[in-house]
């Protein structure tokens, strides 16, 4: 999961198929280690996505502007993404196990556009996403990137109204960006995610009053009950199917508008037609569920009485807890997890706002 925005103008909050699967060990609290996501030099960080290999993609602040970076794990080493050319700045938000990113450069706080992002000779390569019906001049951005570098991408349209948008690969580095259909009576929409077989996790609506959605690969809309999908697992089964061999989908984000409560939509395909049940709340009075694993067994998000929180199952754990005492450390947010259980997220070290990495053990 990506870097999950609500919308614009609006700020953030500060298993079988269908059920989460239970903790190990009758329910034994996990414990991690954790390392501070900061490339040297760097002022503060922002950690936004972790991919299967455990490499962390997310953003630093320096001297010069937000710059974009990549962590290998396996190394330890970062590789800084300077921006494309004619912009001063670069944000990365989402990554794929192939290590391509969702970025989005810029010149200015009114000029942003969209890229996919990738490391070639030492050296970030910068692949334009085309934003369609753009205001001039344009303010869009790439949210994530699924295994096959297809985009969950927001286009700032005329009135200043915030549209989704899917932007599907194709061969030699090109983008087609298909605008998705709005259900009615919706102005704005936002993508937050998108998974491998291109449905995207977002919300549409009003400013005020936002319903957690998630499109179709067509662009058709789903609505849950709720006010924001903040990231989408699916399952794959054998062979092929009226679902393209989709077995199980899982989406995560949070029910209410001022006040949230983190909570889970499972679907399933029934006819070849996919059907969510209702919102199964997770254990919490208040908060957001920010991210799943890729295999629908572990979520992450942020709740205001612990911070960075999981969930697994039928628990709820607070993240600072589990943590080796007296790091310096106030963990605010966990926002993404692999199916490893490496968790990222964003906190509070000695005061600075920085990007951490969580490993289970």
């Amino acid at each position: 999961m990506r870097s999950v925005i609500r919308a614009l103008a609006l700020g953030s909050l500060i298993a079988c198929c269908f059920a989460i699967a239970a903790p190990s060990a009758a329910g034994a609290a996990p414990t991690y280690s954790i390392k501070a996501i900061i490339p040297p030099g760097g002022l503060s960080s922002n950690a936004a996505d972790i991919n299967p290999e455990g490499n962390v993609a997310g953003s630093e602040t320096t001297s010069k502007g937000n710059l974009g970076f990549l962590y290998y794990a396996k190394t330890g080493a970062y590789r800084v993404l300077q921006p494309p050319s004619g912009d001063s700045s670069d944000n990365v938000n989402g990554l794929n196990k192939g290590n391509h990113m969702a970025a989005t450069g810029s010149s200015d706080v009114s000029v942003a556009q969209p890229f996919e992002a990738h490391v070639l000779k030492n050296k970030a390569a910068w692949v334009p996403v085309p934003t369609p019906g753009s205001t001039t001049p344009p303010f869009s951005t790439a949210q994530d990137i699924n295994p096959h570098d297809s985009l969950a991408v927001n286009i700032l349209q005329p009135q200043f109204l915030n549209r989704a948008a899917i932007a599907t690969h194709r061969l030699h580095k090109k983008y087609v960006t298909h605008l998705e259909n709005l259900g009615s009576g919706f102005n704005i929409s936002h993508a937050n995610a998108i998974d491998e077989d291109g449905r995207v996790a977002g919300w549409q609506g009003t400013q005020t009053d936002p319903t957690a959605t998630v499109w179709t690969p067509q662009g058709k809309p789903i609505l849950l009950d709720g006010s924001s999908a903040n990231d989408i697992a699916e399952g794959k089964q054998a062979g092929g199917s009226e679902s393209g061999g989709t077995e199980w989908v899982t989406v995560v984000g949070a029910q209410g508008s001022e006040v949230e409560t983190p909570c889970a939509w499972h679907g399933r395909y029934v006819a070849g037609k996919l059907t969510f049940d209702p919102c199964s709340p997770l254990p919490a009075t208040f908060g957001r569920a920010l991210g799943i694993s890729p295999d629908g067994k572990l979520i992450v998000g942020q709740t205001p009485a612990n911070g960075a929180t999981l969930w697994i199952g039928s628990n709820a754990y607070d993240l600072n807890s589990l943590i080796p005492s007296g790091s310096g450390w106030r963990l605010i947010s966990a926002v993404a997890v692999n199916s490893h259980g490496d968790i990222v997220g964003n906190g509070l070290l000695n005061g600075v706002s920085t990007g951490f990495l969580l490993t289970p053990g």
